[in-house]
């Protein structure tokens, strides 16, 4: 059976955004195509329906397409509990709010805060992720909790603010303030990297495979930071394993090209933030 789809009918005027958090898979299960269509759908000012602004396609409600320039959409994948839902386009901001199960993909860019409320489950952003990827927001102790994010492209300024758990992979450039009193988990970035990061890091790691990354201008490794040391990391191969599935192709077809045993174990590392115990890293690794 094909998917359920939901086809944008007209453009998003400006200055009007829609709350799209109740339109997941698990929440459309039990209804008809008549019962989705009056769903309610909230923008700034008032209440409208799914049916106001979609077109709709039945199908298998475990995997949802919408379809359209959802650039201000918010709460695409809120709250998220299996299935799948695609998105053929960009979307808004706080995408995958509270997201704990299925898998979330975007063909196009993502707006402010995406995955920062992510507990579980897969997003993947083909495109650009606007700030604050995987980080909290206002008035929330803690930003991503758990689960994975790849996204294809680059990522704006202070992702993985205060992030608590789960893995994040960028194939882009990451702007400045990356790791700001980041708790815990892991970030790898494949592209260039602000060196001003980490601020009041507490644990986690983060990795990095471009050795000429703006991250190691500086010799002594980010502010706060001890100096980058060459380190032996038995952990290293099995991250790397864990993470292969993620990375972009070129640097996933280079570690196939050698045995397992002879993946990297070797690279440079900074701990840090000094200020905040010292117990997060940087690892620098060439691949």
């Amino acid at each position: 059976m094909s998917a359920l789809t939901l086809m944008l009918k007209h453009t998003i005027p400006d200055g009007l955004r829609l709350q799209l958090g109740a339109i997941v898979p698990h929440r459309l299960q039990s209804l008809s195509v008549a019962e989705i269509a009056r769903h309610v759908v909230t923008t700034d000012d008032e209440r409208t329906t799914v049916g106001d602004w979609f077109d709709i396609a039945d199908g298998n409600r475990n995997l949802l397409i919408l379809q359209g320039d959802l650039a201000r959409c918010d709460g695409i994948g809120q709250s998220m509990n299996g299935g799948q839902l695609h998105v053929v386009g960009s979307v808004g901001h706080f995408l995958a709010d509270g997201m704990k199960a299925g898998v979330l993909t975007v063909q196009g860019n993502a707006g402010l805060y995406a995955a920062g409320g992510l507990r579980g489950g897969h997003v993947l952003i083909s495109g650009n992720a606007d700030d604050y990827l995987a980080a909290a927001a206002p008035g929330r102790r803690h930003g991503m909790r758990g689960g994975t994010v790849l996204v294809s492209g680059n990522v704006g300024c202070w992702a993985a603010s205060r992030m608590r758990y789960g893995t994040v992979v960028v194939h882009g450039d990451i702007e400045l303030g990356l790791a700001l009193r980041m708790i815990t988990g892991t970030v790898v970035g494949c592209g260039a990297v602000d060196p001003r990061l980490g601020c009041g890091m507490r644990r986690g790691t983060l990795l990095f495979s471009r050795v000429d990354s703006a991250a190691t201008s500086a010799e002594h490794g980010p502010a706060g930071f001890t100096q980058p040391e060459s380190s032996e990391l038995s952990f290293l191969p099995m991250l790397l394993k864990q993470l292969h599935p993620l990375l972009p192709q070129p640097l996933a077809q280079r570690l196939q090209q050698v045995p397992f045993c002879d993946w990297p174990r070797r690279a440079d590392r900074s701990l840090g933030d000094t200020s905040s115990g010292g117990l997060g890293e940087v690892i620098w690794l060439a691949l």
